[in-house]
């Protein structure tokens, strides 16, 4: 319901919100970069990001790309170039598994 509204009326406050929490990672992301977002939830990034990030989360929603658990994720090894995880850390009941299992040495 909240993103229906949102897109419906696009609210200034959360707008500038959604901005400043989303534009400054453009600078990172490159034209054929595999870009992926943990966590998505109401799906707003693409409004921001450019490219788009391939979108995911935990619970299936219509708007995501793929369901993951971000602490078994069956993406290939070295297949992400961007992995944003943004607020959304603190959710999962193993962070140290997760951190684990994307962090290359």
């Amino acid at each position: 319901m909240a993103r229906e509204k949102f897109y419906a009326s696009r609210f200034r406050n959360l707008d500038k919100l959604l901005r400043v929490r989303y534009e400054w990672m453009n600078q990172y992301l490159l034209p054929g970069n595999c870009i992926v977002e943990i966590g998505s939830g109401a799906g707003f990034s693409p409004l921001y990001l450019n490219p788009k990030p391939i979108q995911t989360d935990a619970i299936e929603n219509s708007w995501l790309d793929k369901v993951v658990d971000a602490t078994n994720m069956d993406l290939a090894d070295s297949s992400v170039d961007v992995l944003i995880a943004q607020h959304t850390i603190h959710h999962f009941h193993s962070p140290f598994k997760f951190l684990e299992s994307v962090i290359v040495y």
